[in-house]
């Protein structure tokens, strides 16, 4: 059985949204337009929205989660999305965008096993509470990368 920190999963997670951000910040000039400043918001607004929900199981008063060694065997095809999820200067926006349902999709998958596997009922939680906003999120994204995907 692998054993992996809580904050390294969340690493992943957030190497993602800077990468997706980066990416772009630095495409093409001829895509960065009003769609490309909705995504880029989207993204600092996904990003925020993370790490105040970490944040409220990351007191000082109890042991911080992050710090918490969880025995977990992940879903290889999960992993390997989020692993493999990388956006970079130059793809154009379909492909970024693209990678970036790829990737909430694999993060709801992620956090629901995450939920279920985990004792202790604050780690439950705060893995279900990240569920629960991710599918949240990606619901009310779902729009706005739609209209953004066909133009």
């Amino acid at each position: 059985m692998a054993y992996h920190q809580v904050r390294d999963i969340f690493e992943q997670v957030r190497k993602f949204h800077r990468e997706f951000r980066n990416a772009l910040l630095e495409s093409e000039p001829h895509q960065h337009d009003l769609d490309v400043e909705a995504l880029i918001e989207l993204a600092r607004d996904e990003e925020r929205a993370d790490e105040a929900c970490l944040a409220r199981y990351s007191s000082d008063a109890e042991p911080n989660i992050l710090d918490t060694w969880i025995q977990y065997v992940p879903d290889e095809g999960v992993v390997r999305t989020i692993q493999e999820a990388e956006v970079s200067p130059g793809m154009d926006l379909n492909e970024i965008i693209e990678k970036k349902i790829e990737f909430d999709d694999a993060l709801v998958q992620l956090y629901a096993q995450l939920g279920d596997q985990v004792s202790g009922p604050r780690l439950q939680e705060a893995f279900r509470s990240l569920h629960d906003l991710t599918v949240r999120r990606r619901e009310q994204d779902a729009w706005k990368l739609l209209d953004t995907h066909g133009k």
